[in-house]
């Protein structure tokens, strides 16, 4: 259950899961600013890089307490996170899949997470898919699923 009072940006948690995410070391030197994303980027843009890349969808909701006092409610938050990486570079995906779990995992995170009204983080890599194709190119997509319990302030 989280503690009532904290302050949450109900949907800004883009920002706040790609520092977090900065901090592995395994991430940081493959992973700068340029590769995270809040929505899929389109890849024959000239404005994209290139592979491998984050995306760090806007959360879904659901209120599981609608009123816990009168000022503050309790949601579920997932927010789905997608590794796309170059086929070529398949050999990498486990280092960077085990490095997202580990970093979002971590109790610097947690922390970092609960000063910010997040609570009972959960991640999970749910999907793996090794045979897709975009804009030509051939990709490995991983999904996971981060989880929170969040304290919404209802002021």
């Amino acid at each position: 259950m989280a503690i009532e009072g904290d302050n949450t940006a109900q949907l800004s948690t883009f920002s706040m899961i790609k520092e977090v995410l900065k901090l592995n070391s395994t991430l940081n030197t493959k992973f700068t600013d340029a590769k995270y994303y809040e929505f899929e980027p389109n890849m024959k843009s000239l404005s994209f890089g290139s592979l491998p890349f984050i995306v760090i969808n806007v959360p879904s909701t659901e209120t599981d307490l609608l009123v816990v006092t009168n000022s503050t409610t309790i949601k579920d938050y997932t927010i789905v996170l997608e590794l796309l990486i170059s086929f070529d570079a398949r050999s990498k995906f486990t280092e960077y899949s085990n490095a997202i779990i580990k970093q979002l995992e971590d109790l610097t995170s947690t922390t970092t997470f609960e000063a910010s009204g997040f609570y009972n983080t959960e991640i999970d890599l749910v999907d793996t898919n090794v045979n897709e194709i975009i804009q030509e190119k051939p990709v490995i997509r991983g999904t996971f699923e981060l989880k929170f319990d969040v304290n919404i302030n209802r002021d």
